[in-house]
């Protein structure tokens, strides 16, 4: 009887070894499962401020109410358009510019047309924007524009789209709009 008990006791103790060994093993596994999970915070949709700095479109110091420059509203513009080909011929009104480069390359590429003034330091209201930005997509998509100005301006949501600025939030939010449009991408 003393043996049948030894014996009791022994596998009853190897039994629960290897129910230990196996719930280790398993939460093991559900442990290492767990780090594959994607946490719900890098779900969130990246602001349009974080996706305009990412791309280099936007400088870090710029605050999202700032107004928007001309200048700093073109060289987003032309590196969201990608252009093919740098342009040459700087407009009048911006030869010295830091954004010299950028407005030679919008005006090589048609996004700056013949009724736009030329004011690279001057903030720029909705309805400049969105003229731009309706250029652009018109000349990437060869004519077939698909939107137009006034759709393109309600994109910002602002009332009085010639007298209102648009700010540097409403900025990376147009051109984000702008690069979606053009290149299917985001």
């Amino acid at each position: 009887m003393n043996k049948l008990m030894e014996r009791t006791g022994t596998v009853r103790k190897w039994v629960i070894v290897i129910v230990i060994c196996a719930l280790s093993f398993v939460g093991g596994l559900l442990a290492s499962k767990a780090e594959e999970v994607v946490d719900i915070g890098d779900l969130s949709p990246q602001s349009d401020m974080q996706w305009a700095m990412e791309k280099g479109f936007l400088d870090s110091g710029l605050q999202e109410k700032d107004p928007i420059t001309q200048a700093a509203f073109i060289k987003m513009l032309v590196l969201a358009y990608a252009p093919k080909e740098i342009g040459l011929i700087v407009p009048t009104g911006a030869e010295n510019h830091w954004a010299a480069p950028y407005y030679a390359t919008a005006k090589k590429e048609g996004i700056i047309g013949c009724s736009c003034i030329i004011k690279p330091d001057s903030p720029l209201s909705v309805k400049e924007a969105a003229d731009l930005v309706t250029q652009a997509v018109t000349h990437a998509r060869k004519g077939d524009i698909g939107v137009g100005v006034n759709e393109i301006a309600g994109w910002i949501r602002k009332q009085n789209q010639e007298e209102n600025q648009i700010n540097v939030k409403e900025s990376a939010g147009l051109i984000r709009k702008m690069e979606e449009t053009i290149h299917g991408t985001s």
